[in-house]
């Protein structure tokens, strides 16, 4: 019974509940469609004003876009020039090494061919020197030469003249002693000749002795 009791209670109070919900329900379910109509209003509008602003946040993209797009074409002009500009430098560089190159190169050959020439001036002086040299002891060689051929030829003169010399003092020697031996020889011829002319008168004279005493005898 009880329980039953409280089954009928409970349903009581159920329907109650439901008719006393109902009411507001349909209320607000008014409420909430005239709700969800401004809602959607709402919606359309805060999307208008999203696409307003997404199509002024994509204009200001764009600007932004197309200003870095410029700037980036500028950029890259920018690049292109100063890659141009910085080439233009380079080649002006390479070109002022290249003459600066060239002018040492020059220079250098210059240098070189100018001691090339004075390498050749120099030999050929130093040639000249070594003939000059040569010349002057070939000079020199040649004078002593001739100055012992002049003596030489004066010796063999000398010598000449000293044998002529010596065979003329032999000579004059040779005839000196003949000379003397020829007056040693007139002296004994004479001394011979004196000799017997005086045996010839010692024998005169003795005969004459001889005769003057047999003549002195004959006569006693």
């Amino acid at each position: 019974m009880n329980k039953v009791a409280a089954g009928v209670i409970a349903t009581v109070f159920a329907a109650a509940s439901v008719f006393a919900v109902a009411a507001p329900a349909k209320k607000a379910s008014a409420a909430s469609v005239a709700s969800a109509a401004q809602k959607a209003q709402a919606k359309k509008a805060s999307a208008a004003s999203v696409a307003s602003k997404a199509s002024a946040a994509q204009k200001a993209q764009a600007k932004k876009a197309s200003a870095a797009s410029v700037a980036s074409k500028a950029s890259a002009a920018q690049k292109a020039q100063a890659k141009k500009a910085s080439a233009a430098s380079v080649a002006s560089k390479a070109s002022a090494a290249q003459k600066a190159q060239a002018k040492k190169a020059s220079a250098a050959s210059v240098a070189s061919k100018a001691s090339a020439a004075q390498k050749a001036q120099a030999k050929k002086a130093s040639a000249a020197s070594v003939a000059s040299k040569a010349s002057a002891a070939q000079k020199a060689q040649a004078k002593k030469a001739s100055a012992a051929s002049v003596a030489s030829k004066a010796s063999a003169a000398q010598k000449a003249q000293a044998k002529k010399a010596s065979a003329a003092s032999v000579a004059s020697k040779a005839s000196a002693a003949q000379k003397a031996q020829a007056k040693k020889a007139s002296a004994a011829s004479v001394a011979s000749k004196a000799s017997a002319a005086q045996k010839a008168q010692a024998k005169k004279a003795s005969a004459a002795s001889v005769a003057s005493k047999a003549s002195a005898a004959a006569a006693k």
